[in-house]
């Protein structure tokens, strides 16, 4: 789990320390991304810094049906990312609290799961930053889906986040 969290966190210095985009420009700094496009790049860089800290063992999925890091030793313990700028709450696709009934899933819901919460970036304050890390294994049936049929969002109950996802990290400031 430490090894998790170190991973999350490392890909938040990368995403504000070491990137620059079109030679000069610093998210943080010159460039403020919506909440989504930064869990874009938290999902895609935790499984790249966890794959370079062993390779051969993980690696990020490459095809849909695959969790979004791989464990190539033994595929039952891969791992799904969830990011969300949500104090708390963590959010899937509706898919998540849905059979498949006219054709298999994509990808196994019920799993081993990342859950990382952090604060937005704004122009006015300070950069974001991670400030909850949650690790834990999750069913398929935890995810509650919206009621209207046009509903495009899941969620987990207040006491499936509390019972079934640990605290691996928490921001407290000083």
């Amino acid at each position: 789990m430490q090894e998790l969290t170190d991973a999350a966190l490392e890909a938040w210095r990368l995403i504000f320390e070491e990137s620059v985009i079109g030679g000069s420009l610093r998210i943080g700094t010159d460039l403020y991304p919506q909440p989504q496009v930064i869990g874009d790049f938290l999902h895609e860089l935790i499984p790249l810094v966890v794959e370079k800290t062993h390779p051969g063992e993980w690696r990020r999925d490459q095809l849909a049906s695959e969790k979004d890091l791989v464990c190539l030793i033994d595929p039952a313990y891969s791992i799904e990312i969830k990011t969300s700028s949500s104090p708390k709450g963590i959010y899937g696709n509706r898919s998540f609290s849905q059979v498949g009934k006219a054709r298999p899933a994509k990808k196994e819901k019920s799993g081993y799961y990342l859950a990382i919460n952090f604060s937005p970036i704004h122009r006015l304050r300070a950069a974001g930053r991670i400030t909850l890390i949650r690790f834990g294994w999750l069913d398929h049936e935890d995810w509650t889906g919206q009621a209207a049929a046009s509903g495009q969002q899941a969620s987990l109950r207040p006491e499936v986040l509390l019972g079934k996802l640990r605290t691996i990290y928490q921001y407290v400031s000083s």
